[in-house]
C-alpha cells in the first residue's frame, strides 16, 4: 500500500465527498490551540482522526469539524451535548460550551492521543471514563487548572521560555 500525505483540508473534502478510501484512510494531526488541555497540549501531541459518521457520534467523543476561526479553519472539542440532528461541543479548557450545530458538520474523532511518553486510547473504557470526570467538572476546572499556569509562569521565568 502507497503511503499519502493529505493536507487536513483535502483529508476533510475526502471524507465529505465520500469517497472510497475515506473511511479507511486515518489522519494525524497537531493541533494549535489550548482549548483540549489537559489532554491534548497545543504544537506538542499528535492525534490520530478517523471519518465518523452522523449516526456513530457519541457524548464525549473528540471531534474535528470546520470553524472558521483565528487561529486555523478546524476545530477539536468533545462532544458535549446531543439532540435529534445537532450536536453541542466543548473544550476541555473552554469555560462554556460552543453554539449547537448539524452532526453532519462533524468530519472526524479522534481515536488516539500521543501525549508525550503515553498514548491514550480514546475507545478505552479508563480513559473514557477520566473524560467524564473531567467534563462533568467543568465549573471548577479553572482553579483545578491554577497550580499547572503557575508552574508553567514559574518555568517561564527561570529558563526564558514561552
Amino acid at each position: 500500500m502507497k503511503e499519502r500525505f493529505l493536507s487536513i483540508e483535502e483529508w476533510a473534502e475526502l471524507v465529505q465527498l465520500g469517497a472510497d478510501d475515506a473511511g479507511t484512510v486515518p489522519m494525524w494531526v497537531r493541533v494549535i490551540s489550548g482549548s483540549m488541555l489537559p489532554f491534548i497540549r497545543a504544537n506538542k501531541d499528535d492525534i490520530l482522526l478517523v471519518p465518523v459518521k452522523p449516526d456513530e457520534l457519541k457524548i464525549g467523543d473528540i471531534v474535528l469539524f470546520p470553524i472558521k476561526h483565528m487561529r486555523g479553519d478546524y476545530c477539536l472539542h468533545r462532544v458535549y451535548k446531543m439532540k435529534d440532528n445537532l450536536v453541542q461541543t466543548f473544550g476541555d479548557n473552554c469555560r462554556t460550551p460552543d453554539v449547537w450545530m448539524p452532526k453532519e458538520k462533524i468530519i472526524g474523532k479522534a481515536i488516539l492521543i500521543k501525549h508525550g511518553r503515553i498514548t491514550i486510547d480514546c475507545e478505552k473504557i479508563r480513559w473514557k471514563i477520566v473524560f467524564k470526570v473531567w467534563t462533568s467538572l467543568w465549573r471548577v476546572r479553572g482553579l483545578l487548572r491554577l497550580p499547572l499556569r503557575v508552574a508553567a509562569k514559574i518555568k517561564r521565568g527561570l529558563f526564558g521560555k514561552n
